[in-house]
């Protein structure tokens, strides 16, 4: 019994680490953050959180890959808690909505500084674009369960419609950071999303 015990144990104190670190680089942004920093706001020791983390962009990167998963399991749960695929797709939108609403108070402006690092560094280029490739191929799965269920007509290969709403998303949230979002009228664009996407995935009518 005692390995799982351990297991658990583990688990906790990495979790526990990964919710400090999100407290703080929300506080302070990426650049201005330092492991010294986490180790304060988790109250762990030094050497206990170098245990699980050797540096601050590793740590930021299983922060993200934690919370793209946190997604990834949201939207799974959408195949089982509705009544059809079309009304997951609105539930999906919806949730996106939210998150772009309440985007000042969420990790996104941190990451999208983590990305402009990037553009000046060039050193992440393989880790965002395998993570831009893993948000289109979630989203294309979903749009795949429509078809195959019957009740999705693609008018395009579901694989641009999956590429066009990462992207309509992702641009979402960068005007919502910079202009705010009572400026981009948020729910506007995403009543559009709607629309469009109903035309271009040829969702059957009841």
């Amino acid at each position: 019994m005692s390995p799982k015990v351990s297991e658990e144990h583990r688990e906790y104190r990495r979790r526990k680490i990964l919710e400090a670190a999100i407290r703080v680089f929300k506080r302070k942004g990426y650049e201005k953050t330092t492991m010294q920093d986490i180790v304060d706001e988790s109250g762990m020791s030094r050497g206990g959180v170098y245990l699980y983390f050797s540096n601050r962009e590793d740590l930021f990167k299983e922060l993200i890959h934690f919370i793209d998963k946190q997604q990834e399991e949201e939207i799974d749960l959408l195949y089982h808690d509705v009544s059809s695929i079309w009304e997951g797709v609105l539930q999906f939108l919806e949730s996106q909505e939210q998150e772009i609403m309440e985007v000042d108070e969420s990790l996104i402006p941190v990451i999208l500084e983590y990305y402009m690092i990037d553009l000046r560094e060039k050193t992440k280029d393989a880790f965002l674009f395998n993570r831009y490739q893993k948000a289109v191929k979630v989203v294309e799965l979903l749009f795949q369960k429509g078809v195959v269920h019957g009740e999705f007509k693609p008018v395009i290969p579901i694989s641009e419609v999956a590429r066009f709403v990462v992207a309509f998303l992702d641009g979402l949230i960068m005007e919502a950071i910079y202009l705010g979002t009572e400026e981009v009228k948020i729910k506007q664009q995403m009543n559009t999303l709607r629309h469009m996407l109903k035309n271009l995935l040829g969702v059957k009518q009841n």
